[in-house]
């Protein structure tokens, strides 16, 4: 993607920003403030191209914030009702985040997008949409949280979106709840799986892939659990969650300890 010359070269940290050492500088006041990630507001002024947009930059990434520009000759009133809403959805988040530490729970899942790719629902499209919620929710230190299903082994330009969601988020901004049957509905290996995204699939949900696309219970279609219980090991998954959809007519108590049993004798 094209990015203009002075984003190219543009500097990275303060270390690298030249002039205002007495605010920059390792014991400035502005360098103090970053540092301590309590940002109050303000106000840079100057000339153009002496680093004012540089330097929010540079904080925005410190301290896990989004940057939103907007120019005084052309910005309108819509743009700034857009940001307005944007803040409404992150004082959400923060009670989002509050009635999670209600339960003690650390992640935060998101159960489902539809990656309608033709009508332009795509992996670009769900990163703009969802990477300042993870980094919202993280620094309220929660954990955002994706239960994929089949169509995220559809390929976008090439390339599994799985694959793309797990690239384009940083493994601390997104983690997965990995469903074994969706994994393999969608012609993937539910095992080599857990492995790629090892160190960031700290929830898996359990159910069987029976013949015909059916959810079985653990153990009573094709999937090889034992697998999935040896990379889940070494992945550093924290819970391996039962979820019977659909228990095909038969008494959904009677499945949940069958399950129960086939997990005991695996040494759970």
């Amino acid at each position: 993607m094209y990015k203009p010359l002075a984003d190219e070269i543009r500097p990275h940290s303060l270390d690298d920003v030249v002039g205002q050492k007495h605010i920059l500088g390792e014991r400035g006041l502005l360098r103090r403030i970053v540092e301590s990630g309590s940002i109050p507001n303000m106000i840079f002024y100057g000339p153009s191209g002496t680093g004012k947009t540089t330097v929010a930059r540079i904080i925005a990434e410190k301290t896990n914030r989004t940057l939103r520009k907007l120019n005084a000759t052309t910005a309108g009133l819509a743009d700034i009702k857009e940001i307005i809403a944007e803040l409404d959805t992150l004082l959400s988040l923060a009670a989002v985040a509050a009635e999670h530490d209600v339960f003690g729970c650390k992640y935060v899942g998101l159960g489902w997008n539809a990656y309608k790719l033709a009508e332009g629902d795509t992996p670009d499209a769900f990163y703009d949409k969802y990477i300042n919620v993870a980094r919202v929710l993280k620094s309220c230190g929660k954990y955002f949280m994706y239960h994929n299903h089949d169509q995220e082994f559809q390929r976008y330009n090439g390339r599994l979106i799985l694959e793309q969601m797990a690239q384009s988020f940083a493994p601390d901004e997104m983690g997965f709840t990995l469903d074994t049957f969706w994994v393999q509905a969608g012609g993937g290996d539910p095992a080599q799986w857990i492995e790629k995204l090892s160190g960031r699939v700290p929830c898996i949900h359990l159910k069987d892939y029976a013949y015909g696309r059916k959810m079985a219970l653990i153990g009573e279609g094709n999937i090889n659990f034992d697998r999935v219980f040896e990379k889940a090991e070494s992945a550093g998954t924290e819970y391996m969650l039962v979820e019977q959809d659909d228990c095909n007519g038969e008494n959904p108590l009677d499945c949940l300890k069958r399950s129960f049993e086939y997990l005991k004798s695996r040494g759970f």
